[in-house]
């Protein structure tokens, strides 16, 4: 029931709104700067700095989980498609799970953010989330799209709605 700063699992959101809007494709590469990318003041770096990549596709974007791949495909995906994906998928607010004392997490909607505050959203810093809002997510893209509100009642059954193309 209490907020995190999810990280690198957050990733997958980042990379779904790009497949789902078609800013990307599985095998659309980006250029990972060798490790370090200027972002306004700050310079972002992979999670183990070691990491110098040159190219990665997005789905090498996923499995080697690269900050610099997922901050350039959230700039071609643009704040507003990205957050409509997060809306769309419950963060930021109570899933409605039968729990007593759910947070609704750390996100406010925005007219727009910083290239800054969109990079560190695309993998998982500067947002707070649930558990049951990341359970949930990966639910829905386990379930070809469909998010299903979460429950902890046995025989519960709930109707789901398209959130994702099955693609």
């Amino acid at each position: 029931t209490d907020p995190f700063e999810p990280g690198s699992i957050f990733k997958i959101l980042t990379v779904a709104s790009a497949l789902e809007n078609k800013i990307a494709r599985y095998d659309t590469n980006y250029y990972c700067e060798q490790g370090k990318l200027r972002v306004e003041d700050h310079t972002i770096k992979e999670a183990e700095q070691h990491k110098e990549y040159d190219w990665l596709s997005v789905a090498d974007i996923i499995k080697y989980s690269s900050n610099i791949g997922t901050t350039k495909i959230a700039f071609d995906l643009t704040y507003p498609k990205f957050e409509k994906t997060l809306i769309d998928f419950g963060i930021g607010k109570k899933s409605g799970v039968e729990l007593p004392g759910e947070s609704r997490g750390i996100f406010n909607p925005s007219k727009n953010v910083s290239p800054l505050r969109l990079s560190n959203m695309s993998f998982g810093q500067g947002i707070a989330t649930t558990g049951i809002q990341m359970l949930s997510t990966y639910a829905t893209i386990a379930n070809n799209g469909v998010y299903v509100p979460p429950t902890i009642i046995k025989d519960k059954r709930t109707e789901g709605k398209r959130v994702l193309s099955k693609e």
